[in-house]
């Protein structure tokens, strides 16, 4: 089962100590120049850098009291991850708002990630070049640009931080038994969690390392041994993994069945495989983000689960002369099912950022299987085979950095690739809204809802219609809004909004009395909308039922001074 001599506990410091640390200096570098150009980045303001870093005053408090107990008890952007939030509380303590910091940052880790992964597989299977070509490709590989360049993502690298020492951590407890690294390997096991979930299949990878190449599941015995010791750490991550789900779910970013059915999303995650392995083989046309289609043809379904079948029962037949297969072949497949969209998140079919620790198991795949073919045939070209790919692959990364120079740059990349692509044409909207160029986000919301007719697309084309002073247009498109989605409390208040702008004060109170939960606070945006058009009686009515709920509210009584002074004639 195992073809690599099983390291005794005494030889550990004696192969580390040989370690190749020019070569682990070589490939830091390396990942240091693929994604020099990231140096000159700024943020990308309207994708998630607003929340996570611009518009986060907890975040741009720096390090804090405040702070840390706003990373445990709040969410971003429909995460629960308390370590990356604190991670951008660092970043802001030493450098504020000053972007190339803050990119240096993820930079640095990813560059550290390399050369952890170079000493991970190093230590698994002892002095061998195909540890380091493993460590190149994940060093310059375009598709970790998105995860190494966009500020927010910060959780990929931090995430795989803590994932590559723990499982560095459980090479050394697996050799020597030791209760000191077992701890090490729970410590950073929490650590991965809270930094990004899908760290949720560790345990899984654990396991793929005790059959390789530590060798400790030759027997039952053996087995029942690995699982049990590993019982705490899925304690650990089973609790966490609810939790995430449950903050998700809470904040609207699991999308409901009703919108992408289930016969949909396993027939997306059946392609989304197949597509993944394409982008590892051939890594151009990166996007920031690829489009959930609405309809994929039966036939493209079939013909990926029969290829995810063949390889997989292939791997299977060799898992005893070609160990590695099987294992870099269940790593990517294990690593990336939680992001493979059957609890769909967001609107994407797949993403370049989950690829970040996922891919290690293709590169295992790919270069101990290229190895067995260039030491049968050309033994001479494995070292000329590596340069080459490495040399096609560091411009391709250099190129892909610079598209995330800014949001404008990124979105407009992202249409070149595919001209549809709604969630480019709804960001370059909210840049043109920020610009205060209306007429240019009007033509990309009116693209966006075409091909995704989302209730929030609904609601900012209504809102850049009110805008523009088309009233009637916006009551009908926040009505849409409405349509596709009921509970969109942000459409509904601006449909209110629309109707007293449009001279129907009734349809208004109609509207606004839908809103559930309904606040001291929400009586007094709405009373100070009524009282914006003139309906003063009407604003007085809404002022006293947010006095009767809370009497003590904040601008509660200017809010009633106004509307007594307001010279407005009211309309019943």
């Amino acid at each position: 089962m195992n073809r690599y001599k099983t390291t005794k506990p005494s030889a550990v410091s004696r192969e580390i100590s040989k370690f190749p640390w020019s070569a682990a200096c070589c490939i830091g570098l390396l990942a240091l120049l693929a994604h020099a150009p990231g140096f000159l980045n700024g943020f990308i303001a309207a994708y998630d850098d607003d929340m996570y870093v611009l518009q986060n005053s907890a975040v741009q408090g720096g390090l804090s009291v405040r702070g840390l107990v706003y990373a445990f008890t709040e969410t971003c952007a429909g995460n629960w991850h308390p370590l990356t939030m604190l991670s951008h509380m660092a970043d802001t303590t030493f450098f504020g708002l000053w972007a190339p910091g803050h990119h240096a940052v993820s930079i640095l880790f990813h560059a550290c990630n390399s050369v952890l992964l170079l000493l991970l597989l190093y230590a698994m299977t002892g002095p061998d070049g195909r540890s380091a070509a493993v460590a190149c490709l994940f060093a310059v590989h375009p598709i970790h640009v998105e995860s190494v360049a966009h500020v927010s993502q910060r959780k990929d690298v931090l995430c795989g931080f803590f994932f590559l020492l723990c499982l560095l951590a459980y090479v050394g407890y697996a050799r020597t038994n030791s209760g000191r690294q077992y701890a090490q390997v729970i410590l950073f096991t929490i650590l991965a969690v809270l930094s990004k979930p899908v760290a949720v299949t560790l345990p899984f990878v654990l396991l793929l390392l005790d059959y390789w190449t530590l060798g400790r599941l030759g027997n039952r015995a053996e087995w029942k041994r690995a699982c049990v010791e590993k019982l705490p750490i899925f304690a650990i991550v089973a609790v966490l993994s609810v939790v995430t789900y449950l903050v998700q779910r809470a904040s609207g970013a699991v999308q409901s069945t009703d919108f992408f059915p289930m016969s949909l999303r396993f027939s997306n995650a059946s392609l989304a495989y197949p597509a993944y392995i394409g982008k590892t083989l051939w890594a151009v046309g990166l996007s920031p983000f690829y489009a959930m289609p609405f309809t994929i043809a039966i036939w493209k379904t079939v013909l990926a689960v029969v290829f995810l079948f063949v390889v997989s029962v292939a791997a299977i037949a060799g898992r005893r002369g070609y160990p590695w297969f099987i294992i870099g072949w269940l790593w990517f497949l294990g690593t990336l099912f939680p992001m493979i969209g059957i609890v769909q998140v967001g609107s994407q079919s797949l993403a370049d950022r989950y690829a970040y620790i996922t891919f290690i198991g293709l590169y295992i795949v790919l270069v101990w299987g290229a190895s067995e073919v260039l030491v049968r045939f050309i033994p001479g070209l494995r070292i000329a085979a590596a340069a080459i790919v490495v040399l096609c692959l560091m411009p391709l990364t250099m190129m892909q950095t610079a598209y995330w120079r800014d949001a404008d740059t990124l979105w407009n990349r992202a249409l070149e690739l595919d001209p549809a692509n709604h969630k480019a044409h709804g960001n370059l909207s909210m840049l043109r809204v920020a610009e205060g160029d209306y007429e240019a986000a009007l033509a990309h919301q009116l693209e966006t809802v075409k091909t995704f007719p989302g209730s929030s697309y609904y609601d900012n084309l209504g809102v850049t219609y009110f805008r523009l002073g088309r009233i009637p247009e916006a009551i009908a498109t926040f009505q849409r809004a409405l349509q596709t989605g009921p509970s969109n409390v942000s459409a509904s208040f601006h449909l209110g909004v629309a109707y007293c702008a449009g001279n129907q004060p009734d349809e208004a109170e109609r509207t606004f009395d839908t809103i559930g939960g309904k606040t001291a606070g929400f009586y007094m945006s709405t009373a100070e909308v009524f009282l914006g058009y003139g309906y003063a009686d009407r604003a007085m009515k809404r002022l006293k039922e947010g006095k009767r709920m809370d009497p003590a509210h904040p601008g509660l009584a200017q809010a009633f001074e106004r509307a007594r002074t307001s010279k407005a004639n009211p309309v019943n």
